[in-house]
């Protein structure tokens, strides 16, 4: 008896109603009045939950549905299920704190459980089986809810559901309803209030044989349920109505919907009440083709039409599985040209990524700063390369100054390119609040020179008070070029005690624990310039850091005094080679005569800069042909060192001392065929000096070698070896040479040695 009204109801229920597997069945127990007293019954209802098909989850779902809904009454009640031999077997464990509920859970799930056809249902771990006999309370009577009792379903012998507690016998149900009782038809309206598509779904069936007066007011806001398939039943049951107030929702739903299927129902009906402005929206049908030539063609004609209410068709279009329709898709958004429809394409993350790059690239070149905006700040933060330097050119050529916090990102973008010009953007935007970005982003090395630029542009244009803050700020790059930015406000000064704040402020930054911000600062009094800055720095001769010492020796040569030129003698003994060096270069220009005798030292040194610098200053600061002689050995080990710039030096002095033990040194071939062509060239000079004319044909030779220069200074080498005998080498050469400008040289050299003295060795 019970397995035969079991089956009734539930037989009933699915041949009146699309079945689906996602609606599961269970039992509850209720109490009711039947035959004038109070009695429990377990009554089958219905619920809609996720598709599973595995027994073991759908078992889940419906022991879930029962105890979630009734925690009080379950406790601690657990269900265990597992398979034995291909059969699914549950057992049940009661919460012994809910012993007055027991026979009512027990009801529930056995009789849930059997319904789907596990047999084997226990009471405990296994303890013992249960079978019909365990049922305490009646369940024989059938019983159906509400929605599945109405027609054109028909119930003999069955209770009605019609609330909580509240069921009538399905005789007086089919008398109520075929008076259409008002209560009972607001019970029915009412469930198409509920949450449960599937209940609504039966009302909706039901609909044709209820007649319900002004059944349109009760459809209509179904046009917005959140179930599709209530949506469409709303819309074929509204497809007979002319009404106006029935067109206008179905046109607002033809307008705004974004299930296509919605849209093209609700389209063919205004199209059959001759509303031939949706006819547009008929055209979604070819969209459905397996035929990609005709969904592209379909997409070309609904961009053609230049109606916007297709931009949700075409933009669905995107995501289809032919690339030709996604292409032809993404065009037809395109030459629609609506900018809100390409905007929100940069947050759908189901659309390809190159139409999302595509339409940041159409809004990042609009005129419309939202837009515009919007397309920079996806290119930027989502790509590199061209579209991502674009981005941020724009952003800076459209002057968007509020683009800061983009900006600050993109100046860690992992492309240097992008990177590069974000700075240079921060700099002509004048975005003096992002020091602190730039600053960090001079620690990436191919970032470092244009960043330090930027932010010494941008501290040129701020007041004085603004640079002498940031001059102690505890960002050190900020700091070392806000103190070199003051270089130029003192400079600007318009009266001396204008600068002094800014001298005093130097002065202590001289004394910095951070070596940069010491050079900065000494570097500043050095470029401020002047004999009192430049003494005050002349103060720091012994300061630990070489590169100070360094600008202290070029302070020390700008004040071209007693004092500084003590320094440089006495840095000539630093250290370290580059401040010896540039002594030694000082010494030279400053022609300090007393640093002779180290330089004796010096030209010793194994440095080659070193030693070129010494033997370049030996050469300047002998004035005399006997001050060239105190070095002639000096000289004459030099010429064959292997660093050309020494042998060059060292030829330039002796070229000095007119002495026949100097020409054999000359004529050696480690210097006439020197690879170097300024050695050759001034080895031929220096003969020439020597004015010893058995040396000509040396000097002459000169004119066969490849170098320009050489050949000039052979020319040169005969003019001063003051001889006649040098003349012939001279005609020959005028008559070889197809230069004009060497021509007219050594035919000057010809007339001086025609006019001049004989040499001195000439009989």
């Amino acid at each position: 008896m019970r397995n035969l009204a079991i089956f009734l109801v539930l037989a009933g229920i699915l041949m009146s109603s699309h079945a689906r597997a996602d609606v599961y069945f269970a039992f509850s127990a209720e109490q009711m009045e039947y035959q004038g007293q109070q009695r429990i019954f377990f009554v089958p209802f219905s619920f809609t939950g996720p598709t599973h098909k595995q027994m073991e989850k759908r078992i889940a779902v419906l022991f879930e549905k029962l105890h979630g809904s009734r925690q009080s009454v379950y406790g601690d009640t657990f269900l265990i299920v597992k398979e034995e031999a291909g059969q699914f077997v549950a057992s049940l464990i009661l919460d012994p704190a809910a012993a007055r509920f027991h026979d009512i859970i027990l009801g529930e799930i056995y009789l849930t459980l059997t319904n789907i056809g596990i047999t084997r249902v226990y009471l405990g771990n296994g303890e013992r089986l249960l079978s019909d006999v365990d049922v305490k309370y009646p369940y024989f009577v059938p019983t159906i809810p509400l929605w599945e009792a109405l027609p054109p379903a028909t119930f003999p012998h069955a209770l009605v559901r019609l609330g909580v507690n509240e069921y009538v016998e399905s005789i007086t149900f089919q008398e109520r309803m075929g008076r259409k009782d008002p209560q009972l038809y607001s019970r029915i309206l009412d469930l198409l209030k509920g949450e449960e598509p599937y209940v609504k779904l039966r009302v909706l069936e039901a609909f044709p044989h209820l007649a319900v007066p002004g059944e349109a007011d009760y459809l209509l806001p179904l046009l917005n349920d959140k179930s599709a398939q209530v949506v469409y039943k709303a819309i074929d049951l509204l497809s007979s109505k002319t009404d106006p107030k029935v067109l206008k929702a179905l046109a607002v739903l033809a307008d705004t919907a974004k299930d296509p299927e919605a849209q093209l129902m609700a389209a063919r009906i205004l199209v059959k009440n001759n509303q031939s402005t949706y006819q547009v929206y008929i055209l979604f049908e070819d969209l459905k083709s397996q035929d990609p030539a005709v969904v592209v063609a379909t997409c070309q004609k609904l961009a053609s039409s230049g109606d916007l209410r297709v931009l949700t068709a075409l933009t669905r279009m995107l995501t289809h599985s032919q690339e030709v329709v996604r292409e032809a898709a993404f065009a037809g958004l395109k030459q629609l040209k609506d900018l809100a429809t390409l905007q929100g394409l940069l947050t759908n993350k189901e659309i390809e990524e190159k139409y999302r790059k595509e339409a940041a690239l159409e809004l990042t070149r609009q005129a419309i700063p939202d837009f515009a905006k919007a397309g920079i700040t996806y290119l930027v933060r989502n790509h590199s390369g061209a579209e991502a330097v674009e981005a941020i050119t724009t952003l800076q050529m459209r002057a968007y100054k509020d683009q800061g916090e983009l900006l600050a990102f993109a100046l860690t973008h992992p492309d240097v390119e992008v990177a590069k010009v974000t700075v240079a953007a921060i700099g002509a935007l004048e975005l003096f609040d992002r020091l602190p970005d730039l600053s960090a982003a001079s620690k990436r090395p191919e970032l470092s020179t244009v960043v330090r630029e930027v932010i010494s542009a941008l501290l040129a244009k701020q007041p004085l008070k603004t640079v002498m803050g940031l001059a102690r700020s505890e960002d050190i790059l900020v700091r070392e070029l806000s103190v070199l930015s003051l270089v130029a406000q003192a400079k600007a000064a318009k009266q001396p005690k204008d600068a002094e704040p800014i001298l005093e402020l130097l002065g202590e930054a001289m004394k910095d624990k951070e070596v940069v911000i010491k050079r900065a600062a000494v570097q500043a009094l050095n470029d401020i310039g002047g004999p009192a800055n430049w003494k005050r720095l002349l103060k720091a001769k012994a300061d630990t850091d070489p590169q100070v010492r360094t600008l202290v020796l070029k302070s020390a040569l700008a004040l071209a005094d007693p004092e500084g030129d003590a320094v440089i003698l006495e840095l000539l003994a630093d250290e370290v080679d580059e401040v010896r060096v540039l002594a030694i270069q000082e010494v030279r220009e400053r022609k300090l005569k007393e640093a002779r005798p180290k330089l004796k030292f010096l030209v010793e040194a194994r440095n080659p800069q070193q030693k070129a610098e010494a033997m370049r200053a030996v050469v300047a600061l002998s004035e005399t042909e006997d001050d060239h002689k105190e070095y002639f050995e000096v000289y004459k080990k030099a010429i064959f060192d292997m660093d050309t710039e020494v042998q060059l030096a060292a030829i330039m002095g002796l070229q000095w001392i007119i002495d026949p033990m100097v020409v054999p040194l000359l004529q050696s071939g480690t210097l006439l065929m020197h690879k170097d062509a300024r050695v050759r060239a001034a080895t031929l000079i220096a003969l020439g000096r020597s004015r010893d004319y058995n040396v000509i044909e040396n000097i002459a030779r000169g004119f066969a070698d490849g170098e320009r220069s050489v050949q000039e200074a052979a020319i040169e080498g005969l003019r001063l070896m003051g001889s006649k005998k040098a003349i012939p080498p001279l005609q020959e050469y005028i008559r070889q040479t197809d230069d004009e400008e060497l021509k007219m040289l050594a035919q000057t050299a010809i007339n001086d040695l025609q006019q001049g003295p004989k040499g001195l060795l000439e009989e």
